[in-house]
């Protein structure tokens, strides 16, 4: 996917999603680059979602949880 515009993300980071693509493009990103962000931003959200948490409840201790989940499920890129 190149298309940043494209990727979909649900959930409780959804209202942030067309901003923070638009950002990185802006900051000089690809947009392949960007969309692979926001697919990680994505599954984050799903994350989140799954446990009842709102965009309110990031925090260093939980995106730290987060990246353990994520490597536990072998998502080692990205």
């Amino acid at each position: 996917m190149r298309d940043p515009s494209r990727v979909g993300v649900a959930g409780p980071l959804e209202p942030y999603a067309e901003g923070f693509g638009g950002e990185l493009v802006a900051l000089g990103y690809s947009p392949g680059v960007a969309a692979l962000h926001l697919q990680v931003m994505g599954h984050l959200s799903g994350w989140l979602a799954s446990r009842s948490l709102d965009a309110t409840a990031l925090t260093p201790a939980l995106v730290d949880r987060y990246l353990a989940d994520r490597r536990s499920l072998r998502c080692r890129s990205h």
